[in-house]
């Protein structure tokens, strides 16, 4: 996909804190942390389970951390969120007895993530095999990660602050990123590969339509 979790915090530090309750749960439990390495003492689902990996977001008594490298199905290697994963990693405190957990907005992502496809003409699920370009064929892939990050933001607190919540800062929030996403959208493009030579042959820009010959 063009965003991860770790990608979200990074806009929104208080999102885990803020709205987890909207997220899916993968990992709720006690741990250890020791030199940037927490292990899982008494999960309920451990990380191999849980699919855990670079990109999520573990929170050791409530501090966003970014999963850096899953070391086995009971460790992980953390750092605190950094702006590029080849950023020097940033070391994580130790703690001998840490509540551990692991949400993700990946259905969120992943849903702004196929509107942002089909608004370039690219069907999601198309591998780029000669009946029109994939996602794979996007040559500019983290371009495209703000905008990415954006829409999955308004979506995530249009979702917190449902109608009859009395949500007022949760849909204030809503409504900013729903704003800052329409005009992230009007100066984002992406650049697509059509001929497999892996260098860009088209400017597809998302606040135009795409027309297609029947």
């Amino acid at each position: 996909m063009l965003a991860t979790d770790t990608d979200l915090v990074i806009v929104e530090p208080a999102l885990f804190t803020d709205v987890a309750w909207v997220a899916q749960r993968l990992v709720s439990t006690i741990g250890v942390v020791a030199d940037s390495v927490v292990t899982l003492t008494a999960p309920d689902v451990d990380f191999e389970r849980a699919r855990v990996r670079p990109g999520h977001v573990v929170l050791i008594d409530g501090v966003a951390c970014a999963v850096a490298e899953r070391l086995a199905p009971l460790q992980a290697r953390l750092t605190r969120p950094r702006a590029e994963p080849a950023d020097p990693e940033i070391p994580v405190g130790d703690d001998p007895s840490a509540r551990v957990e692991v949400f993700t907005f990946t259905p969120q992502i992943a849903s702004v993530h196929r509107r942002l496809l089909r608004m370039l003409g690219i069907e999601p699920d198309a591998g780029g095999s000669g009946v029109g370009p994939g996602e794979a064929d996007i040559t500019n892939p983290r371009d495209l990660r703000r905008l990415t990050v954006l829409g999955a933001l308004a979506d995530i607190y249009a979702a917190a602050s449902a109608p009859g919540s009395r949500r007022d800062a949760l849909a204030d929030k809503a409504d900013a990123y729903r704003r800052a996403f329409a005009r992230e959208r009007e100066t984002s493009c992406a650049r697509i590969d059509l001929d497999g030579d892996g260098r860009p042959d088209a400017l597809r820009r998302f606040n135009a339509v795409q027309f297609t010959r029947a």
